[in-house]
């Protein structure tokens, strides 16, 4: 079967003024989202092409002794053979202990930029980009820093020459509860994921290695040295991840951070102007949120009034009561009396939106989103808990497998001309989130860089791409959606808006660029996805879940 091609064209001073406004807008290290048209028609995916080459295969170097060996590419400009060699528990910290060597055959590899988290400047020549996951708990693990914002990492140095030498290095991270017996990491820009990373007991930074080949580590400057377990003024880096769905056409948001979920649900659709009945369409939404609470709930649920700054405030506060429990009411039939419920109304109060502009002026869309009712409740993990047992060996994850959808499309900006390839792998469960797995080819480009801006830069949600490093942008941009439901599934974000998605660096000539992200699972009865790619790019559907 032929690939789709699909042709996004801007007009031409559209694309002039857009493409300005990003260059200055990464010039001042912001998130290049300039908006990209929206009215593309539906990819037509291929039948799977051969799978390239990935940048997380095994390695072909003699391995250092450690948990596991593969190679990995770091944006077109370094290759690497990486050894984790330990992930040790210590007080309040874990140590990942690891080993590399520059495996290029005509020049060095940039250690200096390769692992970094950002461009901060305490964050050259260090390993600090690197992440931990806890996909159980939906807790993201950064490395620890000090009062000075310095990572609690072993340096590297800007430049590593080929050959077989290898250089050891270590970063501390916050230790996870005791009950985690293994977790997930995940390189900076592109880098691969390790998943199932065993946690062992005891000891934090290896003794430096002695006549063995290799170099050892020397630590960052940092506030105390790298065996301390003294962890008082320290960032320790725990950042809980929010899970976003939206569906409905936005009637029905879900939000679920730090262990609680909460169900936001328009007003408008559950009842008429200035009534607190259920109308003919409130039955689907409210069924949906009575399987949810049923199958994840745990403990009270409470559910809560609002409207908008229209009207007397008394009324309004006995409005959005007698809303509330006309929900909890509807509720009730659908769980039985044995589940808890509270209605509150709030009336006026929280607005999630500006009811007026900033000239004075009436906010039709913004009090539309001030009235809603909100379902909130403790959720359960899914599945139960595993028993304690000998941690599996930790191992890249599949992205090397075959495709199971591909698609080529076209971009065009300010007359520079991008053929793009896009190979889905696969989604996955892990715990309560699913994983992405794709690869991406820049098969042709009038610009260096591919314009990855804008290949990644912005999906119909409204959500950007960020800037992670010159010319890194982040796969946070791609949705999941499940058509059955009408839900599109956002990119799992930190407090601070981080996606945790791989950073991306198209260029012209690469055989592959390997790209995950991760999502809130979805449901165990949902087997199939559509992976929508930003900026206009195509819809691969029929996407197995597994």
């Amino acid at each position: 079967m032929t690939s789709s091609e699909i042709t996004t064209r801007l007009h031409p001073g559209i694309a002039l003024v857009t493409l300005l406004a990003a260059l200055a807008t990464v010039g001042c290290g912001g998130a290049g989202d300039a908006a990209m048209p929206r009215d593309m028609p539906e990819a037509r995916t291929t039948t799977p092409m051969p799978a390239s080459p990935t940048t997380t295969t095994q390695s072909t170097t003699p391995p250092a002794e450690g948990i596991r060996s593969f190679e990995m590419d770091a944006g077109g400009t370094s290759h690497y053979g990486i050894t984790i060699r330990s992930l040790r528990r210590s007080g309040p910290f874990v140590t990942l202990n690891l080993a590399f060597a520059c495996l290029r055959s005509d020049t060095q590899c940039f250690g200096e930029t390769n692992f970094e988290a950002s461009n901060d400047r305490e964050d050259l020549n260090t390993i600090a980009g690197l992440r931990l996951l806890d996909p159980g708990a939906t807790k993201e693990y950064g490395v620890v820093r000090d009062g000075e914002s310095r990572p609690y990492v072993s340096e590297t140095v800007p430049f590593y020459d080929p050959g077989p030498r290898r250089y050891r290095a270590w970063i501390r991270f916050a230790a996870p509860p005791t009950s985690t017996r293994t977790i997930d990491l995940a390189f900076p820009k592109g880098g691969p994921r390790v998943e199932d990373l065993p946690i062992t007991e005891g000891g934090g930074v290896d003794p430096n290695p002695s006549g063995s080949g290799e170099v050892g580590a020397s630590p960052a400057e940092f506030d105390r040295p790298p065996e301390s377990t003294n962890a008082d003024g320290l960032d320790l880096g725990v950042r809980e991840l929010k899970l976003e769905v939206r569906s409905h056409g936005g009637d029905e948001n879900i939000q679920e951070r730090a262990g609680r979920r909460t169900v936001t649900l328009a007003a408008d659709v559950l009842f008429a102007f200035d009534r607190a009945t259920l109308g003919n369409e409130a039955g689907t939404l409210l069924e949906d949120s009575a399987g949810t609470i049923d199958a994840r709930a745990r403990g009270p649920v409470s559910v809560d009034g609002y409207t908008d700054s229209k009207g007397d405030d008394a009324y309004n506060l006995r409005l959005s009561r007698r809303r509330a429990e006309t929900v909890q009411n509807a509720l009730r039939q659908r769980l039985g009396s044995a589940r808890a419920l509270r209605a509150i109304g709030h009336g006026e109060a929280d607005p999630v939106a500006p009811n007026t502009t900033e000239s004075g002026a009436d906010n039709p869309a913004g009090r539309r989103r001030n009235r809603r009712v909100t379902i909130g409740f403790s959720v359960r993990a899914p599945g139960a808990p595993a028993p304690a047992r000998e941690a599996p060996p930790a191992a890249p994850a599949p992205s090397a497998g075959p495709p199971v959808r591909s698609a080529r499309y076209t971009i065009s900006v300010a007359g520079q001309r991008t053929d793009l390839r896009v190979d889905v792998v696969g989604i996955r469960r892990r715990g309560a989130l699913a994983v992405l797995d794709l690869r991406m080819v820049c098969e042709r480009s009038d610009s260096h860089e591919c314009d990855s801006q804008f290949v990644l830069g912005q999906n119909p949600m409204g959500i950007a791409a960020l800037d992670a490093g010159p010319f890194y942008y982040t796969a946070g941009a791609i949705t999941l959606v499940d058509p059955t439901a009408d839900a599109t599934y956002l990119a799992a974000r930190n407090a601070d808006g981080t996606p945790f998605a791989s950073g991306v660096q198209l260029a012209p000539g690469r055989t592959v660029f390997p790209i995950w992200a991760y999502f809130a699972a979805p449901p165990p009865s949902v087997k199939t996805m559509t992976v929508a790619m930003p900026s206009g790019g195509p819809r691969l559907t029929g996407i197995p879940v597994e």
